[in-house]
């Protein structure tokens, strides 16, 4: 349905800048955050496609989510931040698109972003214009990420957190970490990032002349490795076992074997304890008794080597 919206255009701040053209090649997905005030932390929000802002239609709303298979929206109200996902794209998607603040009592408040002509899979080696590997980034407390922003169009390069500011050389400071842009490489810029802290978390953006590819990073704390170190202590421990015990199980089974190959050799020759048993018949009574010692001892090992118990 068409939205029912009047008044001048507000743009919404995305990095400081009016949110331009992105990218997506046909059948990929594509996710775009649209950033908004605190006071309207309660407020629908909701995402409009159509060139002109009066006559654009809903494509998918907050208060609806689940409402269409072509977009998913979803409120990060502690962000403030909601984003959208365009799905299998393909050529009709091409267009305007309005990120959309819905105002009972006044003219909805709407931030637009045009999503530039999808690049035609024609082959494998197609790919969009500017594009990144994954949108979605974890990286851990107190380390670095790099991310590569794959480009074929021309303009400056920037490396911009979604609300705030961006670096435009080729280095600097971004949310409280050290940021180096490398733009060296032929159709490829890299930017690292590094003494992450869990407040980088959030949306940035790759900017290449006039088009922009969100990038999501998620900072978390390091894996605890103590739980390593018990496994690995519980695993030295179980090789000393096993050490041990095969040693008395080659010795038992030797002893064992030398006693009954005496017995039942018919000559003095020296045994040859690796094919004694196959040369030297023992009774069925005997290899039994050999075979279930053999397994009640193997059986031992195993229970004592056993991390979760």
């Amino acid at each position: 349905s068409t939205a029912s919206k009047s008044g001048p255009i507000v743009h919404l701040s995305l990095a400081n800048m009016a949110f331009s053209k992105v990218t997506v090649k046909k059948g990929d997905s594509i996710t775009v955050p649209c950033l908004y005030d605190s006071k309207y932390i309660n407020n629908v929000k909701y995402l409009c496609k159509g060139y002109s802002w009066s006559s654009c239609s809903y494509a998918v709303r907050t208060d609806q989510p689940h409402s269409s298979r072509k977009f998913s929206i979803s409120d990060d109200k502690i962000k403030r931040i909601f984003t959208v996902t365009i799905k299998d794209a393909r050529d009709k998607d091409t267009g305007y698109y309005w990120c959309a603040v819905e105002i009972n009592d006044g003219s909805d408040i709407r931030e637009y972003f045009h999503l530039s002509k999808i690049i035609l899979q024609v082959s494998h080696f197609c790919t969009p214009s500017l594009y990144v590997a994954h949108q979605q980034n974890t990286g851990f407390n107190g380390g670095r990420i790099t991310i590569s922003c794959h480009y074929s169009n021309s303009g400056d390069v920037k490396w911009c957190r979604l609300g705030t500011s961006c670096v435009i050389v080729s280095s600097g400071n971004l949310a409280r970490t050290t940021v180096t842009i490398d733009s060296r490489a032929h159709s490829v810029f890299t930017v690292t990032m590094s003494n992450l802290r869990t407040e980088s978390s959030g949306w940035y953006l790759c900017v290449k002349g006039d088009l922009q590819m969100p990038v999501h990073l998620t900072v978390t704390e390091k894996p605890s490795t103590s739980k390593y170190n018990d496994i690995k202590v519980v695993c030295n421990k179980c090789i000393s076992h096993i050490c041990s015990d095969l040693l008395f199980v080659m010795f038992f089974i030797a002893t064992h074997t030398t006693t009954c190959l005496t017995t039942l050799s018919d000559t003095p020759d020296p045994v040859n304890f690796t094919s004694g048993i196959v040369n030297k018949a023992l009774t069925t009574a005997q290899f039994q008794h050999h075979m279930s010692v053999t397994f009640v001892i193997a059986y031992h090992i195993k229970n004592k080597c056993d991390p979760f118990k």
